[in-house]
């Protein structure tokens, strides 16, 4: 039905129609999870570099789709969302979502693709691109805006990252995973425009396909199969805090809960060091995402104690953050060992022929791997951070 002035050249109709099979596959993969999931999508330009359909390809498809009522859209940013919950709470930071209609459905069963079975009219697409680079962020006006895109200049050092993920990829993809989609990883660096950058900023692993299990709770990741095997998931306690410790060749406190500190909630304390950590310099005030995890968990937010208050508490009990907004160390260091201990750990299971799928500090496993997987964990972890990690084994309930 698309009218169109001139025709496109040779080229330009095989990326249009490329990019249509990869939208289409990946909306109706996500119906087949649920008839109303939600797909999230990151629509500024810079979000497509290395990306299996490109800005302009995608921008023209899903505007045609949206016209003829194939896809409906909820823009992202701080805005009020009622699809992320079911009211209209204000979430912020969510990218934009899209989700295939009911129609789209119905059109792709008059061509025999039924939602029970789609997965057999898809081919798996890995990305191209799986190293990515990011610039260090900025401030705009106080806001922090997140490094733009770079391109990556091919050296020995990306070439044989790129050919550990490409392989990990394609191991992978031959396996089944149900309950959610394996579009393939690719690996993101940060900092990439600060002197002296190696590949040693940033890291983790990150799934091409936005919606993807990394964004699901934990419950709704214990009841993933790989192969028709229930799964466990095995995390890194306290990571971050783990490898401070190390680098700064300081010992962990002697407690079984890291985070059980006296007089704080196990929450707060947690919430505290995962914001903390992850920015260079202590919070002012609690981030909004933060206050928004607190009200989904039901906790009366106005009788939290102040960021200020809390942080005097944590300085108390952790002693190496006491320089943590004085440079040195950062979130982008701690997150590379990290990163690599993970990396480290699935390609020593790929050896033995055991899917892992990472969700940033913890990785998921069939059960009847728990054993060799948490060996694998807490040898590279050794390795790679120099000290022994704290796991814990969570299970379908």
């Amino acid at each position: 039905t698309e009218i169109r002035k001139r025709r496109r050249t040779a080229a330009a109709q095989a990326r249009f129609e490329e990019g249509f099979g990869t939208i289409l596959a990946h909306l109706l993969l996500a119906a087949s999870v649920h008839p109303r999931k939600w797909s999230y999508r990151e629509t500024a330009a810079g979000g497509f570099s290395g990306a299996a359909v490109g800005y302009d390809t995608f921008t023209k498809i899903m505007a045609f789709l949206e016209c003829d009522r194939f896809v409906e859209r909820h823009r992202g940013g701080n805005l009020a969302h009622h699809f992320a919950d079911g009211t209209d709470q204000f979430v912020p930071g969510l990218a934009t979502r899209f989700r295939g209609t009911s129609a789209l459905v119905e059109l792709a069963e008059t061509f025999g693709v039924d939602l029970r079975d789609v997965r057999a009219h898809v081919s798996d697409a890995m990305p191209r691109d799986v190293i990515r680079l990011r610039a260090g962020s900025t401030m705009v006006n106080g806001i922090k805006q997140r490094g733009r895109s770079l391109p990556v200049t091919d050296c020995e050092t990306s070439v044989a990252l790129a050919g550990q993920i490409h392989k990990l990829n394609d191991f992978l993809a031959g396996f089944e995973f149900e309950g959610c989609d394996f579009g393939g990883f690719f690996r993101r660096f940060n900092m990439a425009d600060q002197p002296g950058f190696a590949f040693n900023k940033g890291g983790r692993l990150y799934c091409d396909d936005g919606d993807s299990y990394q964004q699901m709770k934990k419950a709704e990741r214990l009841a993933l199969m790989i192969n028709g095997s229930s799964v466990v998931e095995i995390d890194i306690n306290a990571s971050y805090l783990t490898i401070l410790h190390s680098l700064k060749q300081a010992p962990l406190p002697d407690r079984a809960d890291i985070y059980d500190i006296p007089g704080l909630d196990r929450r707060i304390a947690k919430a505290w060091l995962t914001a903390t950590l992850g920015h260079d310099k202590f919070h002012l005030r609690w981030p909004p995402k933060t206050v928004a995890q607190f009200r989904e968990e039901g906790m009366e937010t106005s009788a939290i104690p102040t960021m200020k208050t809390v942080g005097a508490m944590m300085l108390e009990a952790f002693p190496v953050l006491q320089d943590w907004d004085q440079g040195g160390v950062s979130w982008a260091d701690l997150m590379f060992l990290e990163s690599e201990a993970v990396l480290q750990t699935m390609l020593t299971l790929m050896d033995q022929g055991i899917p892992s799928l990472p969700v940033h500090d913890s990785l998921i496993v069939r059960n009847t791997d728990e054993t060799v997987a948490t060996e694998a964990l807490t040898s590279a972890f050794g390795e790679v951070v120099g000290i022994s990690p704290r796991l814990k084994v969570n299970r379908p309930s």
